[in-house]
Formats: C-alpha cells, sequence, structure tokens
C-alpha cells in the first residue's frame, strides 16, 4: 500500500515545481496512476486507487501474485 500527496491537480503540479527547485529535500510527487504502475511493476495486482482532497492525496494497494 502507498499513501501519499499527488501531483494529480494543477495547483500540487506547480507547488511540486517549486518545491523541487526550493527544497533540496524534495524529491517529487507522483500522479496516482505511476503510483498504481509501482505496485503493479513491484508485481502487484488487483491494484485500487482510492483519491481524497479532490485527488490531492492517493492511496494505492494491491495484492502481491501468488500470496
Amino acid at each position: 500500500m502507498i499513501a501519499d500527496g499527488t501531483a494529480d491537480r494543477l495547483a500540487a503540479r506547480v507547488v511540486d515545481a517549486l518545491l523541487r527547485r526550493l527544497d533540496r529535500s524534495h524529491i517529487r510527487l507522483y500522479r496516482s496512476n505511476e503510483l498504481a504502475a509501482m505496485l503493479r511493476t513491484a508485481g502487484f495486482a488487483d491494484i485500487s486507487v482510492s483519491t481524497l482532497y479532490d485527488g490531492g492525496y492517493a492511496i494505492v494497494s494491491g495484492r502481491r501474485v501468488g500470496s
């Protein structure tokens, strides 16, 4: 399971770009479909994406294949 702020909203992408320039510790925000792809690439199936705050936060879960 991954739960994190997302770059699904334009305002979040703008803030993300600014933070990447101003805060060396900030890596980036991912879109919810990118978070789902990370789980899929890691071998998870039955991926589920739920968003909160009009898409500003995502909870992405999956089931490990063979488990």
